[in-house]
């Protein structure tokens, strides 16, 4: 069942043209947090035009995606895409799994050779989201502090 789901799940680059079906993503977009959609979708459409942002297509209909940047690391040859946004829509979210692995898969073809992930640890989902990236075969990788100034 796994190989029938994901080949009907496409993932590529975001096109300019693809912004007004994501930016309606992010005004649906709900959460216990507040967020500021605004100041989401302009980072998107920036992304958008650096090829940061890919987008999921499953049966031809728009239902998510990942923006993020492509990273070298300073230590050695790894390069990473850093996620900075996972979104797929409420109704296709048990395809969640199927399209990560589709995005992993995307990647083969790059000099990517690591995606990651940041989660925010005051979030009240982050331990739902490290569960799930765990069960997805990725591991805990780096830890940051951060202070308000």
């Amino acid at each position: 069942m796994l190989q029938s789901i994901a080949r009907k799940i496409n993932i590529r680059l975001a096109d300019p043209k693809d912004l007004p079906k994501i930016f309606l993503m992010i005004d649906n977009y709900s959460d216990e947090r507040e967020i500021d959609r605004t100041r989401i979708k302009l980072c998107l459409r920036e992304l958008t035009y650096i090829k940061g942002v890919v987008c999921s297509e499953y049966d031809g209909q728009l239902i998510g995606g990942a923006a993020g940047f492509i990273l070298d690391s300073m230590f050695n040859d790894d390069v990473f895409f850093v996620v900075q946004f996972l979104y797929i829509e409420k109704k296709f979210r048990y395809l969640t799994r199927y399209f990560l692995k589709e995005l992993e898969f995307s990647f083969l073809t790059t000099k990517v050779k690591k995606i990651v992930f940041g989660i925010i640890e005051d979030d009240r989902k982050a331990e739902t989201l490290k569960r799930f990236l765990r069960m997805s075969g990725y591991k805990h990788f780096e830890t940051h502090y951060a202070k308000t100034l």
